[in-house]
């Protein structure tokens, strides 16, 4: 990994870009105040769009589970009985 403050970045943007690349190891920034930021590829930086995507994907799945697991099964409503007693709620208010 490259490690630069953020005084160099001016004087080596341009071989910087060049050097960023699908794979290429990530550049550090360093700046002054201690906080720091990377540059990485945009093929490299898409990659890790997708994985925080599946990640939060396999978060909602596994509460999902959880959900179905603990619930009652007396408290339970199918789809179509819930679609169906909201008709019959929905009728019985336009009469």
């Amino acid at each position: 990994m490259i490690n630069l403050a953020s005084e160099q970045i001016r004087e080596k943007l341009v071989e910087l870009l060049e050097e960023i690349k699908p794979h290429s190891e990530p550049t550090l920034i360093q700046r002054s105040d201690q906080t720091s930021l990377y540059l990485i590829s945009e093929q490299d930086y898409q990659l890790f769009l997708k994985l925080i995507e599946d990640a939060e994907d396999q978060i909602d799945i596994k509460e999902a589970d959880f959900r179905l697991d603990t619930v009652k099964d007396d408290s339970y409503i199918d789809y179509d009985d819930f679609f169906d007693s909201l008709e019959t709620a929905n009728a019985s208010i336009h009469d």
